[in-house]
């Protein structure tokens, strides 16, 4: 038996098992980066797509708001019969034809959800003229069209405004960023619509006449039609559509309230209230004035001071704030060095032309402005010593070019034969010469 046949090869077992387990140690450690990188793609493809679709409907709105056509279903019962009725009607028609479409990204309409939650979704047709660019330090402020709504008129410009909070879906950016604010417009010229048609004459052809017949003799009389007028319904303010889009908060030292006005007529403001209780501030601030959308209403003349509480009620106005449009209610305080804070309340009044109802809105809030940190002055360095300039030394003689030599003539290699096999030479053995014994001859 051969010596080789005795080998006996034994399983690795234990290299197997050491092998499985670094693989799978190495796959649970790259796992969430995987996962990380995967759902960031995700996240990414789902914004570009509700960016898109936002976009698309901005384009549908401003192409069907061209038109100057509307859905006679949004007029009032009986149809509309004015200017005013029209142009509602095709705000509305507007708004839904944005709505169809963006159809395929998640969103809410505007007035179920909060400004600042994931899926709101805003529509703003105007002039852009008339255009109001939101707040970039306020998360709950948004495009606004003062004093309300328009679609323009021909020859005019439009814009279709859409924004959409975009909701992040990822963990770890969720956390961060719970949406993402996105917003496109689309502007357009109106094309000319309710155009009157000029009466065309009837051509100067004369028929010829009848042939006489024979007249009765107890002719009746047909009475004449009247025009029955027809009354058309106007729409009835509905205090539920006038609500507070954002409550109270701080925008730097301003006391603000944001409010929305659904109805299709103007609200108007006629009384306001600003209550404050357990101010803390030293010195103690005071309000300056209080404004409701462009309209500033009061100015503080003494300034009234908060401390540690305040009051100011306003009444006889008659601010308006446009339909289906929004205003912001703005306290200005003054000396509110943080910390500065306590219990606040706005009350604010609304009523409409010709009805006696009044719509009261109120919201309180403890708010408090955070004290920002002041950063230590940094050490600025003095002036330091500029050296005087070196003397420069002129520039030294260039020597002259020296000539090169000329290259020489390279020979071609010479083809060099191979060696040849030289034979060596062959050993002779030459035979020892024999000594003879020659006879000597006899001398003489």
């Amino acid at each position: 038996m051969s010596k080789f046949s005795r080998i006996r090869l034994l399983p690795c077992k234990k290299h197997s098992r050491s092998f499985a387990s670094q693989s799978l140690t190495e796959f649970a450690i790259v796992l969430p980066f995987v996962l990380l990188v995967l759902f960031v793609i995700i996240e990414i493809a789902r914004l570009i797509h509700a960016w898109m679709a936002i976009e698309n409907g901005a384009r549908f709105g401003v192409r069907y708001a061209v038109t100057g056509e509307y859905n006679p279903d949004k007029c009032p019962l009986g149809g509309c019969s004015d200017d005013t009725d029209f142009d509602l009607a095709r705000i509305d028609s507007i708004h839904d034809t944005v709505w169809a479409g963006s159809s395929s990204i998640v969103r809410v309409k505007e007035g179920q959800v909060d400004a600042t939650q994931p899926s709101f979704f805003h529509v703003v047709v105007c002039r852009p003229k008339d255009l109001i660019e939101p707040d970039s330090t306020d998360p709950s402020s948004m495009y606004e069209c003062v004093p309300a709504e328009n679609g323009g008129r021909p020859s005019e410009r439009v814009m279709v405004v859409v924004e959409n909070n975009h909701p992040v879906l990822t963990p770890f950016l969720s956390a961060i960023w719970p949406h993402l604010r996105l917003s496109a417009k689309s502007e357009a010229v109106v094309e000319g619509y309710r155009v009157m048609h000029p009466e065309i004459e009837p051509p100067d052809f004369v028929p010829p006449s009848p042939q006489p017949t024979n007249t009765a003799q107890n002719p009746t009389i047909t009475p004449t039609a009247s025009i029955t007028p027809t009354t058309t319904p106007t729409p009835t303010p509905d205090c539920d559509l006038i609500r507070i889009s954002a409550g109270l908060r701080f925008q730097g030292e301003d006391l603000v309230m944001r409010v929305r006005n659904d109805n299709p007529m103007n609200a108007y403001l006629s009384n306001s209230e600003l209550h404050a209780r357990n101010v803390t501030n030293s010195p103690p601030a005071y309000l300056d004035w209080m404004s409701f959308g462009f309209s500033k209403y009061y100015i503080a003349k003494p300034p009234v001071y908060f401390n540690p509480a305040g009051d100011v009620v306003t009444g006889g106005l008659w601010i308006p704030l446009g339909g289906r449009s929004t205003g912001v209610w703005r306290g200005d305080f003054e000396d509110a060095l943080s910390p500065f804070g306590g219990d606040f309340s706005v009350r604010l009044v609304f009523k409409f032309d010709n009805w006696p109802q009044e719509c009261p809105l109120a919201d309180a809030a403890h708010l408090e402005i955070q004290p920002t940190r002041t950063p230590w002055p940094t050490w600025t360095p003095g002036p330091t010593n500029t050296p005087r300039p070196t003397n420069t030394p002129g520039p030294s003689p260039t020597p002259y070019p020296t000539r090169a030599p000329r290259p020489t003539k390279t020979q071609k290699p010479t083809n060099t034969p191979s060696p040849t096999w030289t034979p060596q030479p062959t050993k002779t053995n030459t035979p020892i010469p024999t000594v003879l014994n020659s006879p000597v001859p006899p001398p003489d």
